[in-house]
């Protein structure tokens, strides 16, 4: 816990110095003053809730699997059944473990992949925004900005509640709902 005080500490030390509260001219009410403290609070923003969570999940997710098969490996069944109906069994458990895997690595890469894709818009929108700040801009221009920000903003939200939605269609239901969405289509 203090590990992860001293570091969220030193990635957002800068927002002492950078912050000031009530702009006119920025996409929150509270933001940087200058470019370079937009820019580095950006960069941050981006890399802090973008990159290394999506980095973390893909590391210890592959770890987890990496576990799963290695403690099934030391789990062996006492059968006094007959070497071929063992061979069989063995068999049919193997196939049947390397599906599950698979299900496994498939879900934790497209869970990985939709959140980098619904989470990188927003760190790109907040680079945009800071990189126009000084462009002259129109009404409509402005209310452009407004609407891809706010847009930006609901994907990185619907992020969160993302792995319910996959568990749900890689997982248990994935046969019952493909014949379903197959037979809405034809």
């Amino acid at each position: 816990m203090l590990i992860v005080f001293i570091f969220s500490f030193l990635f957002f030390s800068n927002i002492l110095y950078c912050y000031e509260p009530n702009l006119i001219n920025s996409p929150l009410k509270c933001y940087g003053v200058t470019v370079a403290c937009r820019l580095v609070t950006d960069f941050s923003f981006t890399f802090i809730s973008i990159f290394i969570p999506v980095f973390l999940m893909l590391i210890f997710g592959l770890m987890t699997i990496n576990n799963i098969r290695k403690s099934r490996n030391h789990i062996q069944a006492v059968d006094i059944l007959t070497q071929t109906t063992k061979e069989s069994n063995k068999r049919r458990q193997r196939q049947r473990s390397d599906k599950i895997d698979y299900r496994l690595l498939r879900m934790l890469l497209v869970q990985i992949l939709l959140l980098f894709i619904f989470g990188l818009p927003l760190g790109v929108q907040k680079l945009y925004t800071t990189i126009t700040m000084n462009r002259p801009t129109n009404n409509v221009q402005v209310a452009i900005d407004n609407f891809v920000y706010r847009f930006v903003l609901l994907l990185n939200f619907a992020a969160n509640g993302m792995p319910f939605y996959i568990y749900t269609l890689v997982g248990l239901y994935e046969c019952p709902l493909l014949i379903l969405v197959y037979m809405n289509i034809h």
